[in-house]
């Protein structure tokens, strides 16, 4: 009877209330300057570097956890952020620029044909690389805090790129946070988020 009484007053006394939207809707922080805000319309905004970054994306609470999607990084295809000249090099050569046309550093350069990866590199600090002449049909530069390149190609050997700064980043596709106490929990970077009250 002792056990039934203690086994009654384990389980009797916890809540089994659900949580709810508004538990979970509102802005988390982290003590190393990054936070989440959530939103009831089931969008997340998490941002760091003092608010310098930001990532968005969708959130959805399954049990007592919250997954979080980013959607796929948008294509930039606007042509006037790269300049194309064929020179018969018999190399390419590419220079990454930003929108003031000031060099930028350590850059990934892809080029592909028919989807598959070829050439890949990174510029040098002069933001400049230079690759063999082969056949490529896309080319593919990412720099964390710029807008991507995505842009199709032909017999150009000679290309400049120029990059417009973004506060959206692209990092991750999806992961994972747990509803403990009203607060995050990152499991992976054993972080805790606290509700802003």
């Amino acid at each position: 009877m002792r056990y039934f009484l203690l086994i009654f007053l384990f389980y009797g006394c916890r809540s089994n209330r659900a949580i709810q939207l508004d538990d979970i809707v509102g802005v988390y922080h982290c003590e190393d300057g990054s936070y989440f805000e959530l939103s009831a319309d089931s969008t997340f905004i998490y941002g760091w570097d003092v608010g310098q970054n930001v990532m968005k994306g969708t959130w959805l609470k399954k049990w007592n956890s919250l997954s979080l999607e980013q959607p796929p990084q948008p294509k930039y295809m606007r042509n006037d952020s790269v300049k194309m000249k064929s020179l018969d090099l018999g190399f390419i050569k590419v220079n990454v620029f930003d929108t003031v046309g000031e060099p930028i550093p350590f850059v990934s350069v892809v080029f592909k044909k028919a989807d598959k990866m070829v050439l890949y590199g990174t510029v040098d600090y002069e933001g400049e690389i230079i690759f063999p002449k082969v056949s490529v049909d896309s080319l593919f530069v990412d720099y964390m805090g710029f807008k991507s390149i995505r842009k199709a190609i032909g017999n150009e050997d000679e290309i400049a790129v120029y990059l417009k700064e973004s506060k959206e980043v692209f990092g991750f596709h999806s992961f994972k946070l747990k509803i403990k106490a009203g607060d995050l929990y990152d499991p992976v970077y054993k972080k805790i988020y606290c509700k802003s009250r």
